[in-house]
């Protein structure tokens, strides 16, 4: 096993969860902080600690965050008192937060299907192949398919570079319909019922 290189993918890991958080706190922070819903489910921080990727990229990123009986806890052991302590090597279903009141954020299409995007990325990026997990993979099995996951990851960061387009004031509108089309059709995932919902209003509206 190359452990340089499995650190490498682990890094480039972090960076791109990372900027998906800057991207979204930057847009929806305020919103979040004013509604003080509680999102977080109970178990969802036991995905990190029990998958050994998520697992080795909350530490690189964090240092062991988890206490000694998180087993016996019964909320969310990532929350601390500002929040969520994992900036990386969050659970995908932590990632995909879409909710009516952050879509109602979004001002036009564009915007809707990048945060859409940012949203649904991490959960994309997992997907090896229709029969392989990333998440589910045990050390042997990410050494075994280091190339496939460093080449998924590099990928994801070439397309949150391109989907940047849509949320770019000075890109023009043909190059924010060629980059929404793109990313609809590489991520069909990205259409679920609420996402598609908000996209249809906004082009209902013009």
């Amino acid at each position: 096993m190359n452990s340089t290189a499995i650190q490498a993918a682990l890094d480039r890991q972090i960076e791109l969860e990372h900027e998906i958080n800057r991207l979204c706190l930057a847009k929806f922070a305020k919103t979040c902080i004013a509604c003080g819903g509680k999102c977080c489910r109970a178990n969802l921080s036991s995905l990190t600690i029990e998958s050994w990727w998520l697992r080795n990229v909350s530490v690189r990123a964090h240092g062991k965050w988890w206490p000694d009986d998180w087993q016996s806890r019964s909320g969310c052991v990532a929350q601390g008192p500002q929040g969520c302590v994992l900036t990386a090597g969050r659970p995908t279903y932590c990632w995909s937060w879409l909710c009516e009141p952050l879509l109602a954020e979004c001002g036009d299409l564009w915007e809707v299907i990048f945060y859409v995007f940012l949203s649904e990325l991490p959960a994309e990026l997992t997907r090896l192949t229709p029969t392989l997990d990333l998440l589910q993979l045990d050390e042997t099995g990410v050494a075994t398919n280091l190339p496939l996951i460093a080449e998924r990851i590099e990928e994801a960061h070439k397309l949150l570079a391109e989907a940047q387009t849509l949320i770019d004031p000075a890109a023009d509108k043909l190059d924010k319909n060629r980059v929404g089309l793109h990313l609809l059709c590489r991520m069909p995932r990205l259409l679920h019922p609420l996402a598609r919902e908000a996209m249809l209003s906004r082009i209902a509206g013009g």
